[in-house]
């Protein structure tokens, strides 16, 4: 979609992230519009159940240390996104904020009907590898 609106096939008529396209002055977030609504999109790295305390840690370094990469922060840029890289607690609080959003949403909507539905979102219990 980056390349259509680039190339001026689409208008921009407002943002769903927490803040306008690259500042520019135009392209209003959906705050700004007077709806209290924030969708990112963001992607996570998971691994099998029972890694042990020392596997985490090495991934979660590895990812962080690729996230400060040059690369990584020019293509962040290129794409117009935000960084946002989480683990441990961290990533565990965000998460479960996320399911909480979401939940209160389908809720809104009448789209949990049943248990069925909050059962899967309903997060893993964390282990403690802080």
């Amino acid at each position: 979609m980056l390349a259509e609106f680039k190339a001026g096939r689409v208008r921009v008529l407002a943002i769903s992230g927490p803040a306008r396209l690259g500042g520019r002055r135009r392209d209003a977030d959906l705050q700004e519009l007077g709806a209290d609504c924030v969708i990112g999109a963001w992607r996570g790295v998971t691994g099998p159940a029972g890694l042990g305390l020392a596997e985490v840690k090495f991934w979660a370094g590895a990812i962080e240390a690729a996230a400060r990469e040059p690369v990584w922060q020019e293509e962040l840029a290129r794409l117009s996104w935000s960084p946002l890289v989480q683990t441990g607690p961290d990533l565990q609080a965000y998460l479960a904020q996320e399911r909480a959003e979401f939940v209160a949403v389908l809720g809104d909507l009448g789209l949990l009907k049943t248990n069925r539905i909050c059962r899967l979102f309903k997060p893993a219990r964390p282990e403690n590898h802080s």
